[in-house]
Formats: C-alpha cells, structure tokens, sequence
C-alpha cells in the first residue's frame, strides 16, 4: 500500500539491505508496524515503520545523519496528519517558502494538505523523529462534527481546502508522551486486537489536542509567523476585491 507521504529526492534511495550493514538502530520500534529503510547518499539514512488499518495509518520516521541535510517530501493524497516531531532539530517549509515547523522543541499540531503538495525539510546532523497518524476523513468528520473549532478545519464552509494549512501547534505534555510511548510498548498491543487499540490510543490523542485547542496554549512565536502568513494569502487571494492601498481595511480584517 502506498503511504501518504514518501520522500522524493534523488540522494534519498530505497535500500533495504541498508538496515543489516549499517550500526544504526532503531530508537523507538512502532509495533506491528512495516519497515522501510532509505540510504542519503554519502551522510546517512532513514527508517520508515508505518501501519495502517481501515481508519488510520501510522508512521514513524528515525533519520540519522552525519551533516545537515535538505530534502523534499511529497503528500500523494489530499489528507489531514497529526504530526509530531519528537526531536528537534527538523525544519518544515513549503515549496513558496512559507515556514509549516521551524523546529526547536518537540510539538504536535493538525494539519492538511492537498495531494501534490511538496514539503521541504532541513535536517540538522544527529538523530531525529518525527510521528503522523493519518485519520480517514469519514471517522474525523463524523467524531468532531460538534466541535466548533474541529468541524470548521475538517470541512470548511466556504469549500476552501488550501494546499497546505493548520491548526495551531502545541508542546508535547507528559500525557501525550505517555499516550504516544503506548505505541511503543508491545505489552499494550496485547490486551486488545490492533485496531482497536489503535483506535482507543488516537482517540485519546485527538480529545486531548481538543481540550488543548480549547485553553488555547499554543506556540506563541509559531503563531506570529502564521498571522504573518494568513495576512499574505489574505492578499494573495483577494487582491481584486479589497483597496491594498488601504492598510486599515486589511488590519480591520486581522
């Protein structure tokens, strides 16, 4: 099955023999979960576990590197993520240069992006991480259909699906950390059948970023930079309508 996002630059190579000659390990192992390794030529490499079932799919990315590294991501389907990066050191932009993560501590947000959509990332040297769980439409918009906040991103009213947009972003807490080292721990998996641990795990996950969406705690210097952001697509997309001589109208707006 191909996954949501896969890499596509050309110094990043699938190798499956990589993961047996190379020293390089595992720092988490996504249970029950499928393994991809990639070579960056002549700095490092990557493992890729994912899982998926009929509701989510799930996906860990270790990369290690002896330098700082550039590459590209390309998302293959319009989706939404609940992305988390779990070591710093990774920077997110997009093709325009619009920043998605600049990336000092470990955060998690939700996101959506159109297929076709390319990402940038820039990867400082050491070891880095970063986690997505991919909902399917139906079960997010069915789940969160009440929610004010949730409903208007998962469907919005006026059809405006961008090709790259988020909510705001958040710290990882000590009980997202406990609810996400869940799908690391094989004795958990054991007690239920995958799906529906999965499915309690993610649900745990989601009503916890609600209830964090709800005090409003996010990264305040992620947040100007997105302000700075949505007042230029404002412009972008509504330049034939509004006076962008007069400032007024456009800082009545925001």
């Amino acid at each position: 099955m191909k996954k949501t996002i896969e890499f596509v630059s050309k110094e990043i190579v699938k190798d499956d023999k990589y993961s047996k000659t190379t020293k390089m390990y595992y720092c988490k192992r996504l249970i029950n979960s499928k393994v991809e390794a990639y070579k960056i030529l002549n700095t490092g490499g990557v493992f890729v576990q994912y899982y998926n079932d009929y509701l989510f799919e799930i996906c860990l990315y270790d990369i290690y590197v002896d330098a700082n590294f550039e590459g590209k991501l390309r998302v293959n389907t319009d989706a939404y993520f609940l992305f988390f990066t779990l070591k710093s050191g990774l920077d997110f932009t997009t093709e325009s240069g619009r920043i998605i993560r600049k990336n000092h501590k470990e955060t998690f947000y939700l996101t959506r992006n159109r297929g076709g959509t390319i990402v940038d990332f820039r990867v400082k040297a050491g070891n880095r991480q970063f986690f997505y769980i991919v909902p399917k439409y139906e079960w997010l918009k069915s789940r969160y259909s009440e929610d004010e906040i949730l409903s208007n991103f998962i469907s919005p009213t006026n059809g405006n699906f961008k090709m790259y947009d988020h909510l705001p972003s958040f710290y990882l807490d000590n009980k997202v950390r406990k609810l996400l080292d869940n799908f690391f721990k094989e004795n958990s998996w054991k007690t239920l059948t995958n799906e529906a641990y999965v499915l309690d795990s993610v649900c745990k996950i989601m009503d916890h970023y609600q209830s964090m969406l709800l005090k409003g705690n996010h990264c305040q210097s992620e947040k100007i930079a997105d302000d700075i952001f949505a007042v230029r697509d404002y412009i972008e997309e509504n330049h034939r309508k509004i006076d962008i001589g007069n400032l007024k109208s456009i800082a009545d707006k925001f």
